[in-house]
């Protein structure tokens, strides 16, 4: 049995939705993609909800649970938490209560990794960036860098001199998109050592849902398909099979068990190019876990806010998002 929405309810629910969001048609599009059988995806019914006739249809047994939550997403619960999921670098992540929501300015990180992971494929003269930092992180690194031991265990970490990297993001893009074009592999490839490793490694701390390395090692074996569309010529035979392997830390168990699900979710047979740690890593005992490894760059993006910025985030962020992920340690 299904119970129509009119017109006037849905307008009378987007404006209330729309104290609380900026975007509240998408919010109210993906609740109710959540509850209703519709094979549409949430921006096609949202742009159906700009119409005029802006009727919804949901089954009898959805309906109390739909209404709730609205309800809640009306008190600034996070639309990410009522879904489950959220999209980051073109993948769909399950999300819950607990695990910082992924953002869309992170994903300048993945974009980093696959440069970084490319020039290590490559014959270069000077390489000495191995720390990507996450957005903003720089700024507010003094809070963070009071712990000198996380210092200490990048030095020891990485095989190349300690630094880091600092791109204009546009420029990022453009770079990327330049190097996975068809006529640009051979320049690239033609280049690298006959007998080099095509292994990546790479760690990352603070990994939270896992978005971040997830991403990066999905993108590095999609490069590894579309060289292999190459491979009648002989020029690409040496060069192909990149190997993405990383080790990610978080002292949160349940933002561990989001990421192994995500890993499982998204990687697929692939699973095994990631493992995901439990650890504090401002604690003597993390450097047993890392003893005798050694990364190409380690990803980071930990809690940087300070107290007073803290303040200023807005009212869903603070009220519901795990202060542990957004607070650095004291």
């Amino acid at each position: 049995m299904k119970i129509i929405l009119s017109t006037n309810l849905v307008n009378n629910i987007i404006v209330r939705l729309s104290k609380v969001s900026n975007t509240p048609i998408l919010d109210l599009a993906l609740i109710y993609k959540k509850y209703s059988n519709s094979n549409k995806e949430p921006s096609r019914i949202a742009n159906e909800l700009f119409g005029i006739n802006k009727k919804l249809t949901i089954s009898v047994f959805s309906i109390l649970p739909f209404f709730l939550d609205l309800i809640k997403r009306m008190r600034y619960y996070p639309i990410a938490y009522l879904t489950k999921s959220k999209d980051f670098y073109n993948s769909e992540f399950f999300i819950k209560k607990g695990v910082l929501i992924p953002r869309p300015e992170s994903e300048i990180l993945v974009d980093l990794g696959i440069l970084f992971s490319l020039s290590k494929l490559i014959e270069a003269k000077e390489s000495k960036t191995t720390l990507i930092e996450g957005s903003f992180f720089m700024e507010k690194f003094n809070n963070f860098q009071s712990q000198n031991i996380i210092v200490n265990q990048i030095k020891n970490a990485c095989k190349e001199e300690n630094g880091f990297l600092f791109v204009n993001y546009e420029s990022i893009i453009n770079l990327k998109e330049n190097i996975v074009k068809k006529n640009k592999i051979q320049d690239i490839f033609s280049k690298r050592r006959s007998n080099e490793s095509s292994q990546i490694e790479f760690c990352e701390f603070c990994t939270g849902s896992g978005a971040i390395s997830i991403s990066l090692i999905k993108e590095l074996l999609s490069l590894n398909k579309l060289l292999c569309l190459n491979k009648k010529n002989d020029l690409y035979i040496n060069y192909l099979n990149i190997k993405p392997n990383c080790l990610c830390f978080d002292i949160s168990k349940k933002a561990i068990s989001i990421a192994k699900k995500n890993a499982k979710i998204i990687l697929g047979k692939e699973v095994n190019s990631i493992r995901i740690i439990k650890s504090n890593i401002l604690k003597e005992c993390f450097l047993k876990k890392v003893k005798n490894k050694m990364f190409d760059f380690i990803l980071a993006n930990p809690p940087y806010i300070s107290k007073a910025d803290f303040i200023k985030l807005p009212f869903e962020v603070k009220r519901y998002e795990p202060k542990i992920a957004l607070l650095p340690p004291k």
